[in-house]
């Protein structure tokens, strides 16, 4: 049981295993021999996807807070204006992947 950080959006060619993706992680624990594989993205969306990459350079919690919170706001609001499309499902943002497998 684990987690990994994933900042990048997912870039199939016609898979992405360069990164901790779903995909590479699922390779990873196949290879080694693990089973009952479950792996599940952690994050909302391009918007707060976003803002976690800019968060660094914001200087004040308050601030870091209010991003945060109007991107998560962005993104769900996002997803119901258009909730089947790719380019803004938040599979596609992950922050970060939780991972549980059995050996």
């Amino acid at each position: 049981m684990g987690t990994v950080p994933y900042i990048h959006k997912i870039h199939y060619d016609p898979d992405d295993y360069f990164r901790y993706s779903k995909s590479s992680l699922t390779n990873i624990f196949n290879s080694a021999g693990f089973s009952k594989i479950r792996i599940k993205e952690l994050g909302y969306g391009p918007f707060s996807a976003s803002v976690s990459v800019i968060a660094p350079l914001l200087k004040f919690n308050t601030l870091k807070a209010f991003a945060y919170t109007i991107s998560i706001g962005l993104d769900k609001i996002l997803h119901k204006i258009k909730p089947n499309h790719s380019s803004i499902d938040y599979k596609q943002f992950p922050l970060g992947h939780f991972f549980y497998c059995e050996k």
